[in-house]
């Protein structure tokens, strides 16, 4: 429910989104905006604990004190002049300031209440073509677009795409679908989907100490699949969840 709390508006790099997403997963935290409440407390913590202050900076120091100097040389109508021009300045800007918190405030009460309400239902994209966990199939862009129950679809899935062979069971289950989240990175031992030589592929990142990469299989059934630096080999996402 929206409250009467003060509020902060600021915005994260792709990069930063997905390692808060991390933390907040880890932590098991119910939403982004409870993970970045959390950081922001424990940095806090660890500034106390280390004794750091927050400083001017120095040339804004300097340019204050060269202010203060001036404004003392000044005759009593010269301040008076600068006094009144202070005061119209600093009620200018702090309506300025109290109207664009009033309308971040706004946002972010209609962005917390939208996140409270669970939809009964999310429409996502799904690949056509699947891709193989088995025999690797070729993968065309084209997709539809599926409504399913909101506690089948994860947070922080982009997209999904159909699951054909056996070779990841009983992880991913041939003929499911398998929920994805683009990443530029995926964790040693994750699954993932993978493009390799244009066909992708539902595999076990696994990365050895050589820096080789191996796509491994779950269902011992079926053998792993090295990639040589000869294969067109790119990360789509990582696996997040089935259905």
């Amino acid at each position: 429910m929206p409250t009467n709390k003060p509020r902060v508006t600021f915005a994260l790099s792709q990069g930063q989104l997905e390692r808060l997403e991390d933390y907040r997963i880890d932590q098991r935290i119910k939403n982004q905006s409870q993970a970045i409440l959390s950081l922001i407390e424990k940095g806090l913590s660890d500034i106390e604990k280390s004794g750091t202050a927050f400083e001017e900076p120095p040339e804004e120091k300097r340019k204050l004190d060269e202010l203060v100097k001036k404004y003392r040389l000044l005759d009593p109508y010269g301040k008076e002049a600068v006094d009144g021009v202070l005061d119209v300045e600093s009620r200018r800007c702090e309506e300025e300031r109290q109207k664009q918190a009033a309308i971040l405030r706004e946002q972010w009460e209609q962005s917390e209440a939208a996140e409270e309400i669970a939809p009964d239902a999310a429409e996502m994209l799904v690949y056509i073509n699947p891709a193989a966990a088995g025999t690797p199939l070729y993968a065309e862009s084209d997709f539809e677009r599926l409504t399913f129950p909101a506690d089948k679809v994860p947070r922080g899935a982009d997209f999904g795409i159909r699951i054909s062979g056996r070779s990841m069971e009983p992880t991913v289950m041939d003929g499911s679908i398998a929920w994805v989240r683009k990443r530029q990175e995926i964790p040693n031992e994750a699954v993932g989907i993978f493009m390799l030589n244009d066909a992708a592929v539902c595999k076990r990142f696994f990365k050895k100490d050589n820096g080789s990469v191996q796509l491994k299989s779950d269902n011992p059934d079926f053998p792993d699949v090295p990639v040589t630096e000869f294969d067109n080999f790119v990360l789509v996402g990582e696996v997040i969840g089935t259905v």
